[in-house]
C-alpha cells in the first residue's frame, strides 16, 4: 500500500474492460472506487484488451514572466 497522498480516483468496469481515473473528490464515497497517488495513476497499465480512460484534468501550463528592472 502507498503511503503518498491521493491524487486520483481509480474506477474498473470488468464487464467493459475499462479502467477510469477521476480527479479526486469527484467520486469519493462510492463502492469500488480506489485513491491512487499522482504517481501510479501516471504509470498505472491496463491489461491487454482494456481501455484505460484518464478523465483527470490536464494540468495547467504555468507561464513564467520575465522580471521587471526599473530604470
Amino acid at each position: 500500500m502507498c503511503a503518498a497522498r491521493a491524487e486520483a480516483y481509480l474506477v474498473y468496469d470488468y464487464a467493459e474492460r475499462t479502467v477510469w481515473l477521476d480527479e479526486i473528490g469527484y467520486r469519493a464515497a462510492e463502492p469500488g472506487v480506489w485513491p491512487v497517488c499522482g504517481a501510479h495513476a501516471d504509470s498505472l497499465r491496463v491489461p491487454q484488451g482494456w481501455t484505460l480512460v484518464d478523465r483527470r484534468p490536464a494540468p495547467v501550463p504555468v507561464a513564467l514572466s520575465a522580471p521587471v528592472f526599473a530604470a
